[in-house]
């Protein structure tokens, strides 16, 4: 993983686990098999808006790294309009 996906270059995440009680959720880039444990937020409204979102969502966003621990990333862009809803599985 690279330090950084890029400000201006944000990518298609899905959501593989909801936002947890301590702020942290796990997201998984559409095209790709890692997962980023995002722990932290450009912005309240940044968190508000990913806490929305429920398993299986997706969100287009850039991330970087949060500090030096391994797997731990901070959303600094969300791109507006781009949250899909969990599909409803009949």
């Amino acid at each position: 993983m690279n330090d950084s996906m890029g400000d201006n270059d944000p990518s298609s995440f899905i959501v593989i686990d909801s936002m947890n009680d301590h702020g942290a959720i796990t997201v998984q880039p559409v095209d790709g098999h890692a997962t980023y444990h995002v722990v932290d937020y450009e912005d309240g409204t940044t968190r508000e808006r990913l806490a929305s979102l429920t398993e299986g969502a997706q969100i287009r966003m850039s991330v970087e790294r949060a500090g030096v621990r391994a797997n731990v990333w901070k959303a600094t862009k969300l791109v507006a309009g781009s949250a899909k809803p969990t599909p409803v599985r009949v």
